[in-house]
Formats: C-alpha cells, structure tokens, sequence
C-alpha cells in the first residue's frame, strides 16, 4: 500500500498535549528512558519524536506482546534498537520481570553510579520514565513490576491519562505517562497499522481501508498461513472483499434471510488478527 501524503491523520487529545508538556518538563530529572514497543509493529509504535525529548539520555526498549508476533522479526527489530548506550530485550510476561528489570537498569545507570559515588553519594536514587503509544502495554508492565494492580489496564487506548511516579525499589523510581502519539500521521500506512494493533481508535482510519491493507498483507508475507486461516487450498482472488465474503459465508452466523453479516466478517478478522489466531504476525518488516 502506498504512503498518503495528500491526507494527514489528527489524533491528538488534549491529555497528550499536557502528558507532552509534562515530559519536557521532567526531561532534566530523568536519569533514564523505558519505551515499551508492540512486537507486532515496532518502529510503527515507536514515538521517535517523544523519544528525543529524552536524545541524551540511556534507554532501554522493550518489545511487547511477542507471543503474538513472528519470532524472526522480533530478533532483527532487538538488534534495530540495541545501540550505543540503549538496550533492548522482548517481554512476553511479567514473571521475574522485576529481577530482570533490576539487572538491565543497573547497567543502564552503571555511568551515572560511578558518578555520583565519586561525589560521595553512596545510595543514589536513580530515576526514569516508562513511554509508549497508547495499548502498547505500559500500565501492564508496571503492574507487573509492583506485584498489583495500581495502575488501569485495558485492552483499549487511552486508559492511563496522567503521569505518575512509582518506586519500584530502592534504587529506582519510574514515571508512568499516557500513552501519546505524533500529533499527526502524514504516513496513512503507519496509521493503519496503530489501528491494526488497538493504538488508535478504528474511527480515524476507514475500516474498509483496514481489512484491504491486512488482507494484501497477509497474502503478500504470510499466505500459507492465511490459507489455512481460510480453510482453503490457495485463494485465488485475493482481494478484501472476495476474502470478507468468504469469512462471512463460512466463519460467521448468518443474518435473517441468510444475509451475510459482512461486519462481523471484518470484526473477526480483525479480532482474530489481534488474538494471533491467523498466525504469530509482524507488520513491520525488515527487508
């Protein structure tokens, strides 16, 4: 599909604008950066204008959701952010992940230690702040962190709308903030694919441009699988509407009068995309 530049997409509430604001306010006091990335579309979900704020500092990227995305992939995008100072690893559940967190942040903070204990301080606090698009899975991961539920957890954008900080041990403290987009997409692709992953509301990008880019998608890296998702040998017209009718015809009730009910065909498509119930898929792709 290609890039539309003619349109750009506006999602920007007014929270995000203040969660923007609060950032760049508290840039100075961050001793370190945690960006939680979707697996299933990394550099998609990577608010690179967000992350700036933070240019100077470490950050450690964490890629979400892997036991949903294609393992191959996920491998490329680890080695795509491990640079310089930052690291990355994967998340797929919250078992241990305070131990593993510990270790990561204090090689993150190594530089920084060494520092303030050659100005004697000798229990320095250190502290650093989670970042993310909106369902990446923040909220999630910090829970995870402090063994309850403190913070809102949804499937759903949009759910954590102020900044908060959280002591997760006695060395680190952590900033929680809302998930925030660009403030405009001049890359339909990217838009759609925030759609595709539950980051944006569908109403921003046209469903029917959704399931044809997904559909394309799916047949271009992923038809095997797709296939078999359709219960068919080798679908021959491979465009969204023939693919929605199939659904409709053979995976969904149908309506009164034996209607096809063609959006709960798009609604399971896409439900069953995000579930990985057609297969463990990445949408960005390293060629």
């Amino acid at each position: 599909m290609e890039n539309s530049k003619s349109k750009n997409l506006h999602w920007f509430p007014g929270h995000m604008k203040k969660a923007t604001v609060k950032l760049e306010e508290n840039a100075k006091f961050v001793d370190f950066v945690i960006v939680i990335l979707d697996s299933r579309a990394p550099l998609s979900s990577y608010n690179e204008g967000i992350t700036k704020i933070f240019q100077n500092k470490p950050k450690l990227f964490i890629l979400n959701k892997i036991d949903i995305s294609n393992e191959n992939e996920t491998k490329k995008w680890l080695s795509y952010f491990s640079k310089d100072e930052d690291r990355a690893i994967t998340l797929n559940s919250t078992k241990n992940l305070n131990k593993v967190l510990q270790n990561e942040l204090q090689i993150l903070t190594k530089k920084k230690k060494e520092k303030s204990l050659n100005r004697g301080i000798k229990r320095p606090i250190f502290k650093g702040i989670v970042i993310g698009v909106p369902n990446c899975g923040k909220s999630t991961f910090i829970n995870g962190l402090i063994g309850k539920s403190r913070l809102d957890a949804q499937d759903r954008p949009g759910v954590t709308r102020s900044a908060t900080w959280i002591k997760i041990s006695d060395d680190f403290l952590l900033m929680d903030t809302p998930g925030i987009l660009t403030p405009k997409f001049e890359d339909k692709e990217t838009a759609i694919k925030l759609a595709l992953i539950g980051s944006i509301k569908l109403d921003i990008v046209p469903f029917e441009e959704i399931t044809k880019y997904l559909v394309s998608f799916l047949f271009k890296y992923y038809e095997a699988d797709f296939n078999k998702y359709l219960k068919v040998d080798n679908f021959e017209d491979k465009t969204a509407p023939n693919v929605i009718n199939h659904i409709a015809k053979t995976m969904v009730p149908l309506l009164k009068g034996a209607e096809l009910d063609l959006e709960m065909a798009n609604k399971k498509l896409l439900n069953d995309f995000r579930d990985g119930k057609i297969a463990k898929i990445t949408l960005d792709i390293i060629e």
